[in-house]
């Protein structure tokens, strides 16, 4: 039996398809915010009699509390995750892809899908550092498809699927590396 290691082609790599991060419009915001409510403070005398106190306090307190959840967010940025994977902190799995359950094309939902025992999700509208394109959208995911994923987290830095040719085949691990069993 001659076995052949199984080729990929990479159909996601967070180093050249990674959006800009999207932090801006998250600090911009919450310092808009803060701001707002510093000038509703200075001007409170001219608000009604109902809104002096409580409406600055509240757009102030939503700046403070927007700019701290940025300080302490846990999910990392396309750029974060994209100097993770170039300095080799993500892990790789490969394998079939099983429990696979796409997003409908209505939304409302995540795709989520599982790789050697390690389960990934996400959404076109749930805004991610990697990999978010669900098959309702032309993503490529889908049941028994051979993958190998670099990750971090949840986050999908680099997605390969195995060729088309490689991934019909009858497949079986050999010294840890994913092969295809080619009979003759």
């Amino acid at each position: 039996m001659l076995t052949l290691a199984t080729t990929y082609r990479v159909v996601f790599d967070i180093t050249k398809d990674a959006r800009p991060d999207d932090i801006s419009g998250g600090w911009f915001t919450a310092a808009l915010l803060l701001a707002a409510g510093i000038v509703l403070f200075a001007v409170r005398r001219k608000l009604p009699a109902i809104l002096r106190l409580w409406f600055p306090a509240l757009v102030v307190a939503f700046g403070i509390l927007g700019i701290v959840g940025l300080l302490f967010r846990n999910v990392p940025q396309p750029s974060e995750l994209a100097a993770a994977y170039r300095a080799g902190k993500c892990q790789v799995i490969e394998g079939i892809v099983t429990q696979s359950h796409p997003m409908p094309v209505t939304g409302h939902d995540v795709e989520a899908f599982v790789v050697s025992g390690k389960r990934f999700q996400y959404s076109d509208f749930i805004h991610r550092a990697g990999f978010n394109q669900t098959s309702s959208h032309g993503g490529p995911i889908h049941e028994g498809a051979r993958v190998r994923i670099y990750y971090l987290g949840e986050d999908i830095a680099k997605l390969e699927i195995a060729d088309d040719q490689a991934s019909n085949q009858s497949l079986e691990p050999t010294a840890g590396r994913c092969t295809k069993k080619v009979e003759g």
